[in-house]
């Protein structure tokens, strides 16, 4: 039975997967104590989940455990960590980085060394040997969480460096790896190498972006709102960008009315390119097909008919040689979603090295579409969508504006509609020049770049942004449970053009649908795995939605 599941439970479902930074954090933090948590409250349910994560994960190595602590609150749940560490019998030893520690830090300082626990005080530079690492059990990384805001230089940077050299000695970071970036997920002046990442509440942008895919290691997500004594639902931000997360949509995929027909669950159109490129397009109208569509027409030039129609069953197949011929089909109002720009500007009818000028006439003929003014058809652009505009994609911006569209470049693509924000994100490191401030976000890069366009952007990679006009974003992003790494083979890019239409003709709005395909793409990805190729993972989708609903109705 599908679960009754309307738009406000949909917005407290993605608000229970909020993303936060260091303003969300103490936006949180702040929500919390107003609703009866003390400050002295959340740092110590941090740091006593802190303690129990460590010794779950590496209680079973023997020696000394070694709490490198900031000045600040991150210090302050490594304090608090070393006090339940030593409850269980561990020795331990906090290594503090000078600072004036304030307010609930300052106090479990001092409860740490009033307690007689071995406190030392970092020096300005590193001993050359760092011999208190030597034989350590493990070490707990709390000297920078989401608060960092400068580069990690001097000592700190050493240690991080003397951690890695000993590859076998295992880091346990607080909130994120010091040096790692809350926003951006990159690494700021110099960053730790987690083997276990020990969050709180939420998971923070920078664990799912850049660097942070892979500096985090292990993520633990630990609850210490309701520890505190407050209420986490009341406390959560309502605007933040969130994870992209099944549980959050189950309800939206693999479900149609019982009253149904094929028109209500919509009609997907997707334009073909010449003779011998039309196989983009295909994997796209069966992918549009597979997630749910009622209906999928495949418009192909003359040039391609008698290939398309050898490949094609429950497909439809109609023609159109231009921009004139996709416009009068597109004069159907039961036409509610499009994808144009999977080899739109190929084929073999054309000169060697010549590209034809299809692409650009047919998308501008789309978007001056009545449906697509009134937002009653929803429009995909892929591949020659995005890079048939030369150095001036002004007149794409200023069709797309009013209706409801969705671009999907990936970094290349990307470059060619919006030059100067890739090159802020192909960007030299900041730790080559650490004082040119924060490094900068791929989601910050996605939002610029949604609100230019007057379109939700899916700026694809290990690391998928979602972004949309006014603000909403979501990531996606290849952590260790997700990575579906064989998804990297020609056509995949495709199937998610095709998937975002599929779904959107069945009534999401362009960023849900945009959301929601990710998703599926790498579920996909992941049911197949090693070997797939492009035309599998049309035919995966209704397995991977199977599992899904059984997993949702439980």
């Amino acid at each position: 039975m599908r679960k009754n599941f309307g738009s406000s439970n949909w917005a407290k479902a993605r608000r229970s997967l909020s993303l936060l930074d260091e303003p969300g954090v103490a936006a949180l933090d702040a929500a919390a104590m107003a609703c009866g948590a003390s400050d002295d409250a959340l740092m110590a349910a941090a740091g006593e989940a802190l303690a129990a994560a460590a010794l779950a994960r590496f209680g079973q190595h023997a020696g000394r455990v070694v709490i490198l602590a900031g000045p600040g609150k991150n210090g302050g749940d490594g304090y608090v960590a070393a006090r339940a560490l030593a409850r269980s019998g561990r020795d331990v030893l906090v290594y503090a980085l000078g600072g004036a520690e304030q307010g609930a830090a300052a106090e479990a300082r001092r409860a740490w060394s009033n307690a007689g626990g071995a406190l030392q005080t970092m020096p300005a530079r590193l001993a050359e040997d760092a011999a208190f690492l030597d034989g350590a059990g493990f070490v707990i990384d709390a000297l920078f969480g989401v608060g960092l805001s400068r580069p990690m230089t001097g000592i700190a940077a050493e240690l991080a460096q003397a951690c890695a050299q000993r590859c076998s000695l295992p880091v346990i970071s607080a909130d994120l790896p010091s040096g790692l970036c809350a926003r951006s997920g990159r690494v700021w002046g110099a960053a730790f190498q987690a083997d276990l990442t020990v969050s709180f509440e939420q998971k923070r942008i920078g664990h799912l972006l850049a660097d942070g895919l892979t500096l985090c290691g292990e993520l633990e997500i630990a609850p210490i709102i309701a520890r505190a004594g407050a209420e986490p639902e009341a406390c959560l931000p309502a605007n933040a960008p969130f994870e992209v997360d099944p549980s959050a949509f189950a309800h939206r995929l693999g479900y149609r009315a019982l009253a149904g027909h094929k028109f209500s669950a919509g009609h997907v159109l997707v334009a073909s390119g010449g003779l011998g490129a039309s196989g983009a397009a295909r994997l796209a109208a069966r992918a549009a097909l597979r997630s749910g569509a009622g209906l999928v027409t495949l418009l192909a030039p003359q040039s391609a008919m008698a290939e398309c129609a050898a490949q094609l069953t429950a497909i439809m197949l109609r023609r159109a040689d231009d921009a004139a011929g996709l416009a009068q089909v597109l004069c159907d109002a039961r036409i509610n979603a499009l994808v144009l720009g999977p080899g739109l500007d190929c084929g073999a009818e054309l000169h060697p090295g010549t590209r034809s000028e299809r692409a650009r006439p047919a998308v501008l003929a789309a978007l001056a579409s009545d449906a697509y003014r009134s937002r009653q058809r929803r429009v995909v652009l892929d591949a020659d969508a995005l890079t048939c505009w030369g150095e001036d994609p002004a007149p794409l911006f200023d069709a797309l504006r009013g209706g409801d569209a969705v671009l999907t470049p990936h970094l290349g693509e990307f470059a060619a509609l919006f030059p100067d924000l890739a090159r802020r994100l192909r960007a030299a490191s900041v730790s080559e020049e650490p004082f040119l401030g924060p490094p900068v976000s791929r989601l910050d890069i996605a939002l610029e770049a949604a609100e230019r366009a007057g379109a939700v952007i899916v700026l694809k990679g290990p690391d998928t942004v979602i972004a949309a006009p006014g603000g909403e974003a979501a990531i996606h992003a290849a952590t260790r449970e997700r990575a579906a790494p064989h998804l990297a083979t020609a056509g995949s890019g495709d199937v998610l053009a095709g998937l975002i239409a599929g779904l959107a003709a069945q009534g999401n709005s362009a960023f849900d649908s945009a959301a929601l395909a990710v998703w599926l793409h790498g579920a996909l990805g992941r049911h197949l795995g090693a070997g797939l190729i492009a035309e599998d993972l049309p035919e995966a989708i209704p397995p991977v939605l199977a599992a899904l609903r059984e997993t949702s109705d439980r």
